[in-house]
């Protein structure tokens, strides 16, 4: 799992709502990091460590070719695009099952 954050109980837990999702998703503070973006008009938002709700603007999937190899493409699946936080949250876990990629 990697996470670029700052508050240590932030690498443990990401809410939405009352339900712990873990990382099930992936939070990304520019829009323009979802290729296939859905608005969301829902009333969840992404709890952070200090207790703090960020509100999710819209949802959805990006695209990218390999670096070592052009031709094939690599996805990131269920992005949250939350413009508030800080540090965009990722996790290789989550990279690899949405690619079928194992270490």
């Amino acid at each position: 799992m990697l996470v670029d954050c700052q508050t240590p109980l932030f690498l443990i837990l990401v809410l939405i709502g009352t339900l712990i999702i873990g990382f099930f998703f992936l939070v990304t503070r520019e829009n323009k990091n979802i290729q296939i973006c859905i608005p969301y008009e829902g009333p969840e938002k992404i709890y952070i460590g200090n207790g703090q709700g960020l509100p999710i603007q819209s949802s959805g999937s990006s695209y990218f070719s390999a670096p070592q190899n052009p031709e094939f493409s690599l996805a990131l699946h269920q992005l949250l695009h939350v413009r508030t936080i800080t540090k965009n949250l990722n996790s290789i876990s989550k990279f690899a099952k949405d690619n079928s990629i194992s270490f």
